[in-house]
């Protein structure tokens, strides 16, 4: 029975990771641009993360919605007869074969009264491309602004270059992109062509650093606007954060980039649109801080600020990640922490973002666990060490220097003990002023603009006076 019982639970736990694991994805595709979220698409192809079949009909429905109609045909091809057979699927193809016919009508005016213009745009790209240094964003502009340019042919030239973005020829539509954002003067449509520079900086070799500043870029241009509906302005910012994930989470991880994703998600407005419409990305962002020293330092947003987020129920989330967070920084509870790691393996594996950073995230927990504990006690036993990292004494001895030096806490080392002395004083300055006395307060004053107060705190025969302005 007992056997039977802990089956049962083993399948609901199970049940639970895979209904969390389809809900991510299919809150993720809503909120990612079809190009990034085929990439998305193929990594659970390549895991098996659901049912094959599942995974290719979703793979031609996001091709369906950009003009690579070849490529979703050539899907639809490759299907098994019963799919195949499917009156959604049939319908789906014909759809496409229509698309495609009419879009190359619509899209051959629209390159045919561009056309001056685009040859215009390619030849003065050509020319800055031999004088740009190769560092730094290409800056792109007209000595002077090409002759006959009208409304018309400026929109004509941007429904083509999203044309060719939605094609697939992202080289071509960046191009485009960056000579219409110095031609355009409507605000709303600089943005767009923002949006579309990002995105192909995305998906163009070489192009990465470029991306990550037109990011930086629409995030302040966010922050400043005034245009539109909350709603809007919303959706924006959900979709800044999400490009953002795939930007920052790429496989060679740096702290400082990781450090400017915590930024991009922790400020008041970013903060908003994960409690209400995204509450899931409280995983990427938690695992942002975890892995960023340069977060965990600020004093703006660190694991604390998770740790409340988590126990105030801010956002309607819980994963393995913040389960971590609350063991840890909240209940310093370190034995269910260590539990909560050993589900990583598990439940990240199929999280296309953090599956490649799954060891580099045990190993910063496990961290973060040491770095508490050494907080809270001044001795260490060795061997208890040994048996939570499962090697040997002198594996452990050497795992705990490391992590010691670090961590900047100095400690000594007993071997005939078998224990190590944590030996300096904290290095918080919240810490500090916590080990003081506080043995008085002035009564604030009244009397001028700004008014102050004096704490007087005592260590030892050390006296510290504050003042407080109020």
């Amino acid at each position: 029975t007992g056997t039977w019982g802990g089956i049962k639970q083993y399948l609901y736990k199970l049940k639970q990771r895979l209904r969390m694991s389809i809900n991510i994805y299919k809150s993720l595709l809503n909120y990612l641009d079809p190009h990034l979220a085929l990439d998305l698409i193929d990594f659970l192809e390549e895991n098996k993360v659901f049912d094959q079949n599942l995974v290719q009909i979703l793979k031609i429905k996001t091709l369906a919605r950009t003009k690579m109609f070849d490529y979703a045909l050539e899907i639809i091809g490759q299907l098994n007869s019963e799919i195949k057979e499917r009156e959604e699927i049939k319908k789906l193809q014909q759809e496409l074969n229509e698309q495609k016919e009419s879009t190359s009508k619509i899209i051959g005016g629209s390159k045919a009264q561009s056309e001056p213009l685009l040859k215009k745009i390619d030849a003065r790209y050509q020319e800055l491309q031999q004088q740009h240094s190769g560092t730094g964003k290409l800056v792109f502009g007209f000595e002077e602004r090409p002759a006959e340019l009208t409304k018309d042919i400026i929109e004509s030239a941007i429904i083509y270059s999203r044309y060719m973005y939605d094609a697939g020829e992202y080289p071509e539509a960046l191009k485009n992109a960056l000579a219409l954002y110095y031609l355009v003067e409507d605000e709303q449509q600089k943005q767009n062509l923002l949006w579309g520079q990002l995105y192909s900086e995305m998906l163009v070799e070489g192009k990465r650093d470029d991306a990550l500043e037109t990011i930086r870029i629409l995030k302040s241009k966010l922050d400043q606007s005034t245009q539109g509906s909350q709603m809007y302005s919303f959706a924006n910012r959900a979709y800044l954060i999400h490009a953002g994930l795939f930007l920052y989470f790429s496989k060679d991880l740096k702290d400082k980039e990781i450090t400017q994703l915590v930024e991009l998600m922790s400020d008041e407005n970013q903060l908003s649109v994960i409690q209400l419409t995204c509450p899931y990305l409280l995983r990427y962002l938690t695992a942002a801080v975890v892995l960023s020293k340069g977060a965990q330092l600020s004093d703006t947003f660190n694991l604390n600020t998770i740790a409340n987020l988590i126990q105030k129920g801010v956002c309607n989330y819980n994963d393995c990640l913040t389960e971590f967070i609350n063991a840890v920084f909240r209940d310093f509870n370190f034995e269910l922490a260590r539990e909560t790691i050993r589900r990583f393996d598990d439940e990240l594996k199929t999280d296309f973002f953090l599956a490649p950073h799954i060891a580099i995230l045990k190993n910063s927990c496990q961290q973060l666990i040491f770095e508490t504990y050494c907080k809270i006690h001044r001795t260490l036993d060795i061997k208890m060490v040994a048996e939570y990292i499962g090697g040997s004494v002198e594996d452990a001895e050497i795992w705990i220097i490391n992590l010691l030096r670090s961590a900047n806490l100095e400690a000594k080392i007993d071997s005939d003990k078998g224990i190590i002395n944590i030996t300096n004083e904290p290095f918080n300055v919240y810490e500090r002023i916590l080990n003081l006395s506080l043995i008085h307060i002035s009564e604030p004053t009244r009397q001028a603009e700004i008014s102050y107060a004096v704490f007087c705190l005592k260590k030892k025969n050390c006296y510290i006076f504050i003042i407080y302005l109020v």
